[in-house]
């Protein structure tokens, strides 16, 4: 409309990561076979691979997604207590971002946690998880987890982490602002041209 005519195509730039890409089955399937593996390593397998043949129907009573995923990937458990979640109750719990968005704008499962509201108030816009929240039968529970490439690497050191030195910190501002800035000079471009 503000151009006046229709572009005879549009392009999108996304950002990349240096992670090997591979084609993913879908979240059920993908479940099904990490439990497969991992059968002898969960406390609560048989349940949980009963609410998984129900991972359909679930998704279809338009439970969240992601929520979902996540709950089946904590093993049905708080990410910060290790206290048992209810799937009926998905809808009650809260998607927790381990790094605040206010330090870096990653959405991905990697820094996302499924967790009790009250523990999400407790953390709040903390940049690491309260010194409660990480004492050492949780952490023990995240190795497990890791071990069994239920979580990856990444979120398992974000997990742990104690502080973040005011360097990083600065450079995680530095690369927001770079980003910013970047996609600043994209709009004007496209605009200009």
């Amino acid at each position: 409309q503000y151009m006046g005519y229709q572009p005879s195509s549009i392009v999108i730039e996304m950002a990349r990561s240096n992670d090997k890409k591979e084609r993913k089955d879908d979240r059920k399937k993908f479940l099904t076979k990490l439990y497969e593996n991992i059968r002898g390593e969960i406390d609560n397998y048989h349940y949980l691979l009963e609410e998984l043949k129900n991972y359909d129907q679930y998704k279809e009573d338009k439970i969240n997604p992601e929520k979902l995923f996540l709950y089946f990937i904590q093993e049905g458990k708080s990410l910060y207590s290790g206290n048992s979640l209810n799937i009926e109750d998905l809808e009650t719990y809260e998607i927790d971002h381990i790094i605040p968005q206010i330090l870096i704008k990653d959405d991905s499962i990697d820094n996302k946690a499924l967790v009790f509201q009250e523990e999400n108030q407790r953390k709040a816009a903390n940049f690491v998880l309260p010194e409660e929240y990480r004492k050492m039968s949780i952490q023990e529970w995240w190795k497990h987890l890791l071990d069994n490439k239920l979580i990856s690497h990444k979120k398992y050191n974000n997990l742990r982490r104690s502080y973040y030195r005011d360097e990083e910190i600065a450079g995680f501002i530095n690369r927001q602002l770079v980003e910013t800035r970047q996609i600043t000079k994209h709009v004007a471009n496209i605009l200009q041209d």
